[in-house]
């Protein structure tokens, strides 16, 4: 198994650490999008993630402006006490904090994770840019009802209008799932927000076989239209209990073919195991457009993060 240096040594976050963050989420299971394993992969070289270990915490972390964030940290020991080990690593951080001058911030923590930490002294902060969407798989393949009768509508349009087929993401479909996000993170990003998300899925997929992707996409004439990129975590805990969940990273399309967006969505779901119980479809940034889609499917539940500062 790989060495971790102790905090504030480092080594930089790479696909390598693949195997001790799997070992790692045995003992503490992921319980938001952000710390799963190909999230974080596919953001690293954006924020030059850095990783390190405290006893016996894992976690990431980088630098931004005068900043420290500190990604919510996993147990390498199934033995040791996440409560203690916490309050070890805050009450380090808090002198690191007066000694380097970084004001230090624990980005994104999960309710399950608040239930097993002490939060004096720390100040918390939750925004609704950062929370986790998450739909029931049920609702999103069947959309019943009146509230879903649009985006039928939708599929239905597009399915008539257009020559396509749905293939799940594999190794022969690939190098076209490549090419297609390569257009997509040149030719149509508006901002800087919208370029990193489409360019990770360059990451992602450029890794695809070492991170075991889920995905698909729609070909229209032959010609690669629309990509989803996902992965399946089957330990996904939430405050009432673990159940498999989908985890999408990104879902790409050519908006000038009307609909597809919602066949996209509708084909991936409807290609998953039957013992998925949820799609956690990440959050949306306080991206205006990111927000109107998601919210517009209805989700289930939100999975809550609280960034937390020391004080």
């Amino acid at each position: 198994m790989m060495q971790i240096k102790t905090f504030p040594d480092f080594d930089m976050f790479s696909i390598d650490h693949r195997e001790i963050f799997a070992q790692a989420q045995k003992n503490t299971k992921p319980s938001l999008s952000d710390i799963t394993f190909n999230n974080l992969y596919g953001w690293h070289a954006f924020f030059n993630y850095k990783v390190s270990r405290f006893e016996e915490l894992l976690f990431i972390h980088c630098q931004l402006e005068n900043k420290l964030i500190v990604g919510q940290p996993i147990m390498l020991s199934a033995s040791a006490s996440y409560t203690q080990q916490f309050a070890s690593l805050c009450s380090f951080l808090r002198a690191y904090q007066k000694e380097s001058g970084l004001e230090v911030v624990f980005k994104n923590i999960s309710q399950v994770c608040l239930k097993n930490i002490d939060v004096s002294g720390l100040s918390a902060l939750s925004t609704l840019d950062s929370f986790d969407y998450v739909y029931s798989l049920s609702d999103l393949c069947e959309l019943k009802g009146e509230k879903f009768s649009p985006k039928r509508n939708l599929i239905k349009q597009f399915q008539k209008k257009y020559s396509y087929s749905y293939e799940p993401l594999s190794s022969t479909n690939i190098a076209a799932a490549i090419e297609f996000a390569k257009t997509i993170s040149t030719g149509t990003a508006t901002n800087t927000k919208d370029m990193k998300l489409y360019c990770i899925a360059c990451i992602l997929l450029e890794s695809y076989n070492a991170l075991e992707l889920y995905g698909g996409l729609i070909f229209i004439n032959n010609k690669v239209c629309g990509l989803t990129i996902a992965s399946i975590e089957r330990h996904f805990e939430y405050s009432d209990g673990i159940f498999p969940t989908v985890v999408v990273h990104t879902e790409n399309a050519d908006q000038g073919y009307k609909g597809i967006y919602q066949a996209l969505n509708n084909f991936f779901v409807s290609s998953l195991p039957k013992d998925i119980v949820f799609v956690n479809r990440e959050e949306d940034m306080g991206i205006s457009g990111l927000r109107k889609a998601k919210q517009s499917y209805q989700p289930a539940r939100f999975v809550e993060k609280t960034e937390l500062s020391l004080i």
